[in-house]
């Protein structure tokens, strides 16, 4: 069972449109703006994935609780995988141990270890495979006028999947890495705009890296 959360992104929804183009393809449960579940005792013990695209603390989403932290540090050292989409490395950036693990992290104003925010031009460009393709058969494409991440902070060693080239910048789109317990952490940070999600490579793409991770 995957369990996807999702914030709705200053009314742009990407989880939600994600959500709409996997749904007959995978087994999810799917939150929007709601992560009370996560405050619930065993909330995610029947979870094999966890996908994470909001960021607490924003819009209509609350600071998580303790007993949600507890929930999700939990899932983590039990050496399951995440999949972190778009904004899901800040999801819950006031947590040191999360911070650590999420091999590149989206980084907020007053961020707690006081390091410069990342940044998101927003223009066309293209997302190509790396030289060393460590996950076979992904495709390269094109968003329009879409948000593209750029300075993240690295926290621990990545495979970088997928890349764009912006001012001259080589920038990590996609990514493989691992926590301190084992466990598999994926991110996939193009697609914020819902006509992004009707670009049929990038879908293909995140769906065989689930696959992968899963």
């Amino acid at each position: 069972m995957i369990y996807f959360f999702a914030d709705n992104h200053f009314e742009a929804r990407p989880g939600f449109h994600l959500h709409e183009k996997l749904k007959t393809d995978f087994e999810i449960k799917f939150f929007e703006d709601d992560i009370s579940v996560l405050s619930k005792p065993g909330c995610l013990d029947d979870c094999s994935l966890l996908m994470i695209n909001m960021i607490c603390g924003i819009g209509k989403l609350p600071q998580p609780s303790p007993e949600a932290e507890a929930e999700v540090k939990k899932y983590c050292v039990s050496g399951r995988p995440l999949f972190l989409i778009h904004a899901g490395s800040a999801a819950f950036t006031q947590w040191d141990w999360w911070r650590r693990l999420t091999g590149l992290r989206w980084v907020r104003e007053n961020d707690p270890e006081g390091l410069a925010p990342s940044v998101h031009p927003v223009k066309d460009f293209m997302v190509r495979r790396t030289e060393k393709e460590i996950v076979k058969g992904l495709k390269a494409f094109t968003l329009k006028n879409d948000e593209i991440y750029t300075n993240l902070a690295q926290t621990a060693d990545i495979d970088v999947l997928l890349e764009t080239e912006i001012d001259g910048k080589t920038c990590p789109m996609a990514f493989k890495s691992k926590n301190e317990w084992g466990g598999k952490i994926m991110g996939f940070l193009p697609g914020h705009l819902p006509k992004s999600f009707e670009n049929q490579d990038m879908l293909y793409d995140i769906e065989l890296l689930i696959k992968s991770v899963l």
